[in-house]
């Protein structure tokens, strides 16, 4: 969406060849499976140093992570304890947990999960889930059976491999580890030129719903007729209630417009000021913008045919919210209002009325020109 900003555009194998992906406690999502082929694990670690390894994300919807997980090949429990954590993309430690060894936590597939505290994450970020495997060399056992050693480590280029499905709001960004030899959870830094993760650790999640908000426009009128000629404002309010805030509402992420507009080019556009007043009168704070019409018209966020306006915006915690209300265009259709419309024959007096208003139009528009 392109966005407009106070008169400045802002451009606003557990079971071979079966889809590996299903849901736990609470119908949380895996962010990633396995598909088809077979799967290949090696050591704790990659050539079982002490390290922590995992992969770069971002999600195309704001979500709320509720577990973490790593893998374990024949589900048979962890060798060893695993930390296992998530940062964002400067570094700094959002969240983190220790899935023990064994079989005491959640298994889905071909994952191991424990629950965490919910961390929300939105579009536009990128996050770092990492995993750290303590390897031979730091302490760590060596299972002989190589489906025990908790990393998942293909396909590379080879098609026999078992290949990762991601949920549709994940993307996958870059492999990441640590360097060698470190002690404990460490933030993945290195950025691998790998195709696909080290899949050892994994997260589930949910699609946080946007929440839908009251939002009246000409507050205390009806029909909302707004005419696309006018120099002054239009205004917008936010309708506070028993559940939504509006002192929760970040101004800097407001904006409006046609949403059919909108989708086929259109621009929306921000709020010029705001203000708090109860306007329903439901003794409740109300947030109150004012619009621009003449911003609205010239970026293409109101035009002739526009029957409702959409308001987007988010809470400063990040979550978004929208509302909708209608709008009738006066004149109709963009007219000037200067077109006479005669229905019926009227009197001779009438006629006579007629003409001399008709006159009167036409000298002000000979002494403006």
């Amino acid at each position: 969406m392109k966005l407009h900003r106070q008169s400045q555009v802002v451009t606003c194998c557990f079971v071979l060849c079966s889809l590996v992906m299903s849901t736990t406690s609470a119908n949380a999502t895996p962010a990633v499976g396995l598909s088809g082929g077979s799967f290949l694990t090696t050591g704790e670690s990659v050539n079982n140093q002490s390290q922590t390894i995992g992969w770069g994300f971002t999600v195309s919807d704001l979500s709320e992570i509720t577990h973490l997980g790593l893998f374990d090949g024949d589900q048979d429990g962890l060798g060893d304890p695993h930390e296992i954590g998530i940062w964002d993309s400067l570094g700094n430690l959002l969240v983190s947990t220790t899935i023990p060894e064994g079989t005491g936590t959640t298994l889905d597939g071909l994952f191991r999960y424990t629950h965490i505290t919910p961390l929300v994450v939105m579009p536009g970020n990128t996050y770092v889930i990492g995993g750290h495997y303590a390897g031979i060399q730091g302490g760590g056992s060596i299972d002989p059976d190589p489906a025990d050693r908790d990393r998942h480590h293909g396909p590379f280029q080879n098609s026999g491999f078992s290949t990762r499905v991601y949920a549709p709001e994940i993307n996958f960004v870059d492999s990441r580890s640590s360097s060698q030899q470190t002690t404990g959870l460490q933030f993945p830094f290195v950025q691998g030129n790998r195709p696909e993760p080290y899949l050892g650790p994994n997260f589930q999640f949910n699609v946080v719903p946007e929440p839908s908000i009251d939002v009246d426009i000409k507050p205390g009128s009806f029909p909302n007729s707004v005419n696309l000629k006018s120099k002054g404002v239009l205004p917008v309010a936010i309708l506070g209630t028993g559940d939504f805030d509006v002192n929760e509402v970040d101004f800097d992420t407001l904006l409006f417009g046609d949403p059919e507009l909108i989708i086929n080019g259109g621009t929306a556009v921000s709020p010029l000021r705001s203000a708090l007043e109860d306007v329903s009168g439901d003794g409740l704070l109300d947030l109150t913008l004012k619009f621009s019409t003449a911003d609205l018209v010239e970026y293409e966020a109101l035009g002739p045919d526009t029957v409702e306006g959409l308001l987007t915006g988010a809470l400063f915690d990040g979550t978004p919210f929208e509302g909708m209300d209608s709008i009738r265009i006066v004149p109709p259709n963009g007219s000037n209002g200067n077109s006479l419309q005669i229905s019926a024959v009227p009197e001779p007096t009438t006629l006579a009325l007629t003409a001399l208003g008709l006159l009167g139009i036409g000298r002000r528009r000979r002494k403006r020109a």
